[in-house]
């Protein structure tokens, strides 16, 4: 036999270990990448969830510190996850919280209500939409 079989040979058993090996580790970078994106899409929906019910419970306690506490926290992280809230959204939510502290009545828990639909309906959107 020439040599150049015996290269031939060599080449395709090396590339018959080697192409396994290089399979297997791009599929664990690909599925290291997907697992990130998995977490970071559940605590995203964590985040809005933890936000819509700690607004609730401030919309209906507007008197209880802890709550106000819980709802800012709850703020905070979804500044971390969504892209199109700014600091300033939650002002008009939180005026309206404050006219229902002031002057308890079903047309200012409705305001509240409503306002706090219109963020969550906002948040929504860029949850589907990515």
């Amino acid at each position: 036999m020439e040599w150049y079989s015996y290269v031939i040979a060599i080449v395709l058993g090396i590339s018959a270990v080697i192409s396994p090996i290089a399979t297997a580790i791009i599929n664990n970078s690909h599925q290291i990448k997907l697992k990130k994106i998995e977490i970071y899409e559940k605590d995203k929906k964590d985040a809005l969830s933890d936000f819509i019910r700690s607004s609730q419970l401030l919309i209906y306690s507007p008197n209880d510190e802890g709550y106000l506490e819980k709802h800012l926290e709850s703020f905070n992280k979804l500044l971390i996850y969504f892209k199109n809230i700014s600091p300033t959204s939650n002002t008009k939510f939180i005026e309206l919280i404050n006219e229902v502290k002031n002057r308890d009545c079903q047309e200012n828990v409705l305001k509240a209500t409503l306002e706090l639909t219109n963020i969550v309906q906002d948040l929504s959107k860029e949850i589907t939409k990515e």
